[in-house]
């Protein structure tokens, strides 16, 4: 009961929002690059566009049933609530990325600057959209 519970209510909007923000990117690169020139464009393949959706969906969905339930639990303030889980699910993942980036000595500070913007805004888009599904179900 718990496993489809969480299921239902955690995971499936997880990867609702993680498809609809993938197929945004992969709509982007496909519709709108330039091909005149090909030496300076990046392509991404429809391998890396699905693991790094899987990566996002398990990730978050961990960091979602372990910490984000506690804390969205704590219906003091629904605005504030929403405020600090995405605020800690963008330090979780800000953490984990600097972990990762000083195990490899590369370090570009302003590429944190910018992800920990794009993961507060995906991490309260998440939050918001988990919220919105538990009152619908």
């Amino acid at each position: 009961m718990k496993i489809s519970k969480a299921l239902l209510e955690t995971i499936l909007p997880i990867m609702i929002v993680t498809f609809i923000v993938i197929a945004y990117f992969f709509i982007n690169q496909f519709l709108f690059t330039e091909t005149n020139i090909a030496c300076e464009t990046y392509q991404l393949s429809n391998s890396a566009y699905l693991i790094y959706t899987l990566i996002l969906i398990v990730s978050c969905s961990f960091y979602q049933i372990l910490v984000g339930n506690f804390i969205l639990k704590q219906c003091k303030n629904n605005f504030a609530m929403l405020l600090v889980n995405s605020l800690s699910f963008t330090l979780f993942f800000s953490v984990i990325l600097i972990l990762i980036n000083l195990f490899q000595r590369k370090i570009e500070w302003d590429f944190f600057l910018i992800f920990f913007l794009i993961f507060f805004i995906y991490g309260l888009l998440l939050t918001i959209v988990i919220k919105l599904w538990r009152k619908i179900i």
